[in-house]
């Protein structure tokens, strides 16, 4: 699957990045590596500052991550400035559909929107990409930001470490999903940071969604869009918060394994988990495992001393 990442420019003096040079030859088999690298420097090949995140973990044997040439200017000091205004966005996506992607990761957003906006962004979806867009980081009592406040996207909030909801990331009825955003290390022109921000968390969210995608193409489906992935993430998410969905994690923190599994026809795997109480030698185990979609039916315990046991809680004394 191909993922297009919308929004600044790519520093190919960085050893992840420059390394994406090969894979914009396949959008511009013709060019020269120095030619690939004045398009770059000039704005005319335009990549998200989070695309290495997906980068690092491949989608497919074959085209990672797609760019977005724009004809002139320096679109990336623009698209800052007014993001939910820049005619460059509509650009790209026109360009993303003539592409054939099959994931467009938009880590912008607006608080307003057009009606270009929103005969574009329908377009889009119309020809079966899947739109994934960060849900803004202006915090709890901020509406989501747009394009991820449009139906036609997959929105996405941010977490911390420990799956807590990061207290920038806006929430509301059209959040769809959460994923990593606080504290990530990432890539930025002359090298590297760590940042936070649901522009963080969406490139995670698009990489599952390609991973998805594969699966389904490899099964023979052949209908698959934005609406098609969104209920596979939203089936094998991990629920936290309230019990189901709710505006503040959506369906939950996304699980690329469980995704996968789901997208596979089967089901998803049970989650191992316990805890222990310890007197002198002897543990007593209590389990927490669990099964997302179904019932766990058996157990089976190796307590690390050669000793195998199916009770639900075991209690073990080591010799």
């Amino acid at each position: 699957s191909s993922v297009v990442v919308i929004m600044s420019r790519i520093d190919y003096t960085i050893s992840e990045e420059g390394n994406l040079l090969s894979t914009i030859a396949l959008i511009h088999p013709t060019a020269s590596r120095n030619s690939l690298r004045k398009m770059i420097d000039s704005g005319r090949i335009l990549l998200d500052n989070q695309v290495c995140r997906i980068a690092k973990t491949p989608v497919s044997p074959g085209q990672l991550i797609s760019v977005v040439p724009k004809s002139e200017g320096d679109a990336p000091r623009q698209l800052r400035r007014n993001l939910e205004k820049d005619p460059d966005i509509l650009y790209g996506l026109d360009w993303c559909a003539e592409q054939g992607a099959d994931v467009v990761s938009m880590s912008y957003g607006g608080s307003t929107t057009t009606d270009a906006e929103d005969v574009a962004y329908k377009a889009a979806y119309d020809t079966g990409m899947v739109l994934v867009a960060a849900s803004g980081n202006d915090g709890a009592s901020a509406p989501i930001l747009y394009p991820g406040r449009f139906p036609w996207t997959i929105a996405v909030g941010a977490t911390t470490s420990s799956d807590n909801i990061a207290s920038f990331s806006q929430r509301g009825p059209e959040l769809d999903v959460v994923a990593p955003g606080y504290n990530v290390n990432s890539t930025e022109p002359g090298g590297y940071r760590v940042a936070s921000g649901t522009s963080m968390a969406t490139p995670h969210v698009s990489g599952v969604a390609a991973l998805v995608i594969n699966k389904l193409k490899a099964n023979g489906v052949e209908t698959i869009n934005t609406e098609v992935v969104r209920d596979y993430l939203a089936a094998s998410a991990f629920d936290l918060g309230d019990a189901g969905r709710d505006n503040t994690f959506g369906h939950g923190l996304v699980d690329a394994r469980a995704a996968i599994d789901v997208a596979d026809g089967g089901n998803m795997k049970p989650i191992a988990s316990y805890t222990y109480d310890l007197n002198d030698l002897t543990v007593s185990f209590s389990n927490g495992s669990y099964d997302r979609d179904g019932s766990i039916v058996s157990f089976e315990w190796d307590l690390g001393d050669g000793t195998i046991t199916t009770q639900s809680d075991p209690v073990h004394t080591y010799a």
